[in-house]
């Protein structure tokens, strides 16, 4: 079975990066909330959704990747990313909501 949905990051896990698996379609609201030792993520190609502050204070997050099936950023999805120096959004993108990367 194919898990399609991260709700949340696995809290005891190591590492400053992460590759989100290929088979996650949406991640859910707060899934990496105050991962404070994340510095890279990598989302896959078909990731449909990012909710609402999904990667809220990843204060040590420096790039991202947004992928091209994705068409709107929600509201405080990349706050509190104090870090964040590198974000490629795509032309798929045609909305970015109040406080994304505030």
């Amino acid at each position: 079975m194919q898990k399609t949905e991260l709700i949340k990051y696995p809290a005891k896990k190591n590492g400053i990066n992460y590759n989100v698996p290929n088979s996650v379609k949406i991640i859910k609201k707060n899934a990496f909330y105050k991962c404070s030792t994340l510095v890279g993520i990598e989302l896959p190609d078909d990731l449909n959704s990012i909710e609402y502050s999904a990667f809220r204070e990843c204060d040590k997050l420096k790039n991202i990747r947004i992928p091209e099936n994705i068409n709107n950023i929600e509201v405080c999805a990349f706050y509190g990313c104090s870090s964040l120096t590198n974000v490629e959004i795509p032309s798929s993108v045609t909305s970015i909501e109040d406080g994304a990367f505030y």
